[in-house]
């Protein structure tokens, strides 16, 4: 269980808006409604007694619920919620997109959610709000970490995820010569991302986890000059030092380990 009385969520914390993590029925811990799994997939091929492994999948997305209590600041007593609060904090957590969430217990572990909120009346005056946090995956996120390799230059980077795989980073590339930019991960020698015909002060914006690339100079046919292979850090159970070089231009990279949590 998760034991929390505050949380952030886009910059803001509950506490900020004058509620707290309390249950009408005293429980103030956080419920896990469901918690996401990894299913090994297998499958007994005619005539063998055991199974073989070939893969895995992960299960369906963590979801977390609680409720929130408005306090009164002298008292420190449930206090009656007016129409101008209920606008405000459904304004704040109810959004069209996936945001990311911690609670004051562990800063370095998040989740990303959307926020389902129910409004918890006593007669006919709301006080609370019942919460259902569904996440975008069966575990979690460590915070948001940038590295930057400046040109032609190498770092070290250690893959901390609790899964074993990869990360795939947000990048900042700024050119410093005009040709040819590669960046490489010494644990996958052959698989370098290469973009041609680069200019000097071109800034390329790469999303390896969504697969999208842009360039501050609109005439860089990135279609035909990126050889369309995404970075990534790599986590094995053997190694997970990652070794990187960014040959003719500096980059920053931005990312999230994977944390695996029981909620």
């Amino acid at each position: 269980m998760i034991y929390a009385n505050d949380f952030t969520f886009c910059d803001s914390k509950l506490s900020d808006y004058g509620y707290i993590i309390a249950a009408i029925d005293n429980s103030a811990s956080i419920e896990n409604t469901s918690c996401g799994n990894i299913e090994i997939l297998t499958e007994k091929p005619i005539q063998n007694k055991k199974d073989i492994s070939h893969g895995f999948k992960y299960g369906e997305g963590i979801t977390l619920s609680f409720q929130i209590v408005k306090m009164d600041k002298l008292s420190h007593t449930p206090a009656p919620v007016t129409n101008e609060e209920y606008e405000n904090i459904m304004r704040w957590l109810i959004r069209p997109t996936y945001n990311y969430i911690t609670f004051d217990t562990d800063d370095n572990l998040f989740f990303h959610v959307k926020i389902k909120a129910d409004a918890i009346k006593i007669g006919n005056i709301v006080h609370g709000f019942e919460l259902t946090l569904t996440n975008d995956s069966a575990y979690g996120y460590s915070k948001e970490y940038i590295t930057r390799i400046g040109n032609h230059g190498t770092g070290y980077l250690e893959d901390e995820s609790s899964l074993i795989g990869y990360t795939y980073p947000k990048l900042q590339i700024s050119i410093v010569d005009s040709g040819t930019y590669t960046l490489t991960n010494d644990l996958e020698p052959n698989r370098s991302l290469r973009i041609n015909n680069c200019t000097a002060g071109e800034v390329i914006t790469i999303d390896c986890e969504n697969k999208t690339i842009t360039s501050n100079k609109p005439d860089h046919d990135l279609a035909k000059d990126f050889n369309f292979t995404f970075f990534r850090f790599l986590n094995t159970y053997d190694n997970n030092l990652n070794k990187i070089t960014s040959a003719n231009g500096s980059v920053d990279m931005t990312y999230r380990f994977t944390r695996m949590v029981s909620i």
